[in-house]
């Protein structure tokens, strides 16, 4: 079998593993697809060639609001179950800049002077909101799998 090395990971890997019908860089031939899927921009990592078309990525799942606020709510909650399934599964990104202040007040309707994470754990409907927030987005909690899934 042939073998190629990877711009990125620096491994060997079988061809089956490069993507040859691209028309894109030279470096496009040159990175295996698992490095291909994970890359944060769809760019060329050497040349900063657009690489849009060729990942054929699909829109984010969670759009920036919806992101704000289950983080919002992981990070409130210590919830790191729901933490890690947001940035493992559902593709959160924890370097991002959210707009956590507002949307905590938002969520909570906590004014200036009042604490929106205090507000958030003593409401008596804390548990029945967030699984509607989660709902909205086909989110919920499978107790077999003991991890948080998508169900649309």
């Amino acid at each position: 079998m042939n073998h190629q090395e990877c711009l990125v990971c620096y491994e060997s890997k079988e061809m089956e593993k490069f993507r040859t019908e691209s028309s894109y860089c030279q470096h496009s031939k040159l990175i295996c697809s698992p490095c291909l899927d994970i890359l944060v921009k769809a760019e060329c990592p050497y040349c900063r060639e657009n690489w849009e078309a060729f990942l054929e990525r699909p829109p984010p799942f969670l759009t920036e609001y919806w992101e704000a606020v289950y983080m919002w709510i992981a990070i409130a909650e210590g919830d790191l179950i729901f933490l890690q399934a947001l940035l493992e599964d559902f593709g959160c990104n924890a370097t991002k800049v959210l707009p956590f202040d507002s949307m905590a007040r938002m969520i909570t309707g906590a004014t200036e002077s009042e604490d929106p994470v205090i507000k958030w754990l003593e409401h008596p409907d804390r548990v029945i909101m967030k699984k509607n927030l989660l709902l909205v987005n086909g989110i919920t909690f499978d107790h077999e799998l003991e991890k948080f899934v998508r169900t649309i």
